[in-house]
């Protein structure tokens, strides 16, 4: 058994041979219902994050909707539907997500989910892992709730120099929500500078860094009237 997690994006633990990361709903509007998928998972040698001529795919690799789950055949291709019906998270408008839960001592070369706006009309989605040693005792930090601002900048900041020391010995660390304070009740006047502020904390962070949204991190669902639903940082894009 080893455990894992992820941008802002997975709280995963894996057992036996493969972690399980739990998948976020990024919410939006006007989305086309049914996707299907297809593409690769693959042992991206030179870590570049591209399928390059003689990379091998990887089998039995799981990939996930958020609801329904295959895995690669024997040559790393898989083909997964996703449909907002489905999911009653996305009953309000929002863009299906996949990801791609990774085997103990593989880690991914690039991002391990990618919602349907980011993969795009040609529907086409490969996801490179690398070789990664890990080593017991398999430890890693989890932490819930911070509510950036609430109690104030050093909150975070102080979470963060925590992590520093720790890196020697901790192989990632994932937040999970709520990651802002009561974001869904709030004007864009007090949330954007929470969103800044955690972006600036986030960056660069000392070790793998994972997040996953809670309910208040859907933003502005329930101010109607203060935000744009084309804002860019409104419900849990």
């Amino acid at each position: 058994m080893s455990a894992e997690p992820m941008g802002l994006g997975v709280v995963a633990v894996s057992f036996k041979r493969f972690i399980f990361p739990v998948v976020l709903c990024f919410l939006s509007v006007g989305i086309v219902s049914a996707h299907t998928i297809t593409g690769y998972v693959y042992s991206d040698t030179n870590s570049n994050g591209t399928l390059d001529v003689g990379e091998v795919g990887i089998a039995q690799v799981p990939i996930s909707n958020g609801i329904h789950l295959v895995r690669t055949d024997a040559n790393g291709f898989y083909q997964i539907t996703v449909d907002a019906n489905d999911d009653p998270q996305l009953a309000d408008g929002g863009w299906p997500t996949i990801s791609v839960s990774w085997p103990t001592g593989r880690w991914p070369t690039s991002n391990w989910w990618r919602n349907t706006e980011q993969i795009g009309p040609q529907n086409t989605c490969n996801f490179g892992l690398r070789t990664d040693n890990q080593f017991l005792p398999f430890m890693f930090v989890h932490s819930t709730d911070l509510h950036v601002l609430r109690g104030g900048r050093e909150k975070f900041a102080g979470f963060r120099r925590d992590m520093k020391d720790m890196a020697a010995c901790v192989r990632f660390a994932f937040l999970t929500g709520d990651l802002l304070d009561l974001a869904d009740l709030q004007d864009p006047s007090i949330v954007n500078p929470e969103i800044a502020y955690f972006n600036e904390q986030a960056k660069d962070f000392p070790m793998s860094l994972f997040c996953i949204g809670g309910n208040h991190d859907a933003v502005g669902i329930r101010r109607p009237g203060s935000w744009s639903s084309s804002d860019p940082n409104r419900a849990y894009r």
